[in-house]
């Protein structure tokens, strides 16, 4: 039986890999679990979309993750135990997702887990997310690749946007002879800035702001649901021109025209 270095190793040379994505944002909406198929590699990287499911946290688990967001209603005890059971339900999706696509485990390559992000500090080059990859690993009995926005922070980086490399190799080239820019709507949002004939170093990405945490949590007080789902009530409104004019009065934007 090989070991993870040698599975590793393998895997460089396979020509198409099964992979699962798994994903909870600071939203805490649940977990995305998403199965793809990749073959070729960087600008000839290709994915197919396999599956796609969110499945919900289970119980009180999402109160629980809330309140560990917070230092005066957490511990280290409360993390710790946390960070286990996210690794539990982790797991437990991937299985699911595998099962629901009728593709043995077994068969699935690699587990690519983001995390649940619990604190993140880019001006001490800090950042926390937990949902034990081991537990993962062990229970799946997939090679289970996590720590992404860590290890970009470790290599100097600010541990936010991740996507702009995956945008780079799935979007370049697709509209010819025009820019691209891919806004992200997450519980932070980002954009990522493709220019036309542009090479990896071209790309322009950052965070642009707070985006669903703020949505969730004016519903939440408004509506008493947990999200505005589909953005059915967002869909029942209009923009406000006045507010609008005095946004785009920000210094910011203003120095970016």
């Amino acid at each position: 039986m090989m070991n993870a270095m040698e599975k590793l190793f393998a895997l460089s040379s396979k020509p198409e890999k099964y992979v699962i994505g798994l994903m909870s944002g600071t939203s805490v909406d649940g977990i995305d679990a998403a199965l793809v198929k990749i073959t070729g590699n960087y600008k000839n990287t290709q994915v197919e979309e396999i599956a796609f499911k969110n499945f919900p946290f289970p119980g009180k688990l999402r109160e629980r993750v809330f309140r560990i967001f917070q230092p005066e209603s957490s511990s280290s005890r409360d993390m710790c135990h946390v960070n286990f059971l996210l690794g539990e339900v982790f797991a437990q999706a991937a299985i699911d997702l595998a099962s629901m696509s009728k593709i043995p485990l077994e068969n699935i390559d690699l587990i690519g887990s983001h995390g649940q992000t619990i604190y993140h500090m880019p001006e001490t080059y800090s950042t926390l997310q937990i949902g034990e990859g081991a537990v993962i690993a062990h229970k799946t009995g997939v090679i289970t690749i996590s720590d992404f926005r860590v290890a970009d922070m470790a290599a100097g980086g600010l541990g936010a946007p991740l996507v702009p490399y995956t945008e780079f190799l799935l979007y370049a080239g697709t509209e010819n002879g025009k820019n691209i820019a891919l806004q992200n709507i997450g519980g932070v949002g980002n954009i990522t800035v493709i220019p036309q004939n542009s090479t990896l170093d071209d790309v322009i990405a950052f965070d642009t702001g707070p985006g669903n945490m703020v949505i969730d949590y004016i519903i939440q007080k408004t509506m008493g649901l947990p999200f505005d789902k589909n953005g059915a009530i967002a869909k029942t409104g209009h923009v406000s021109r006045l507010i609008l004019e005095h946004l785009m009065k920000d210094e910011y934007i203003l120095n970016s025209r």
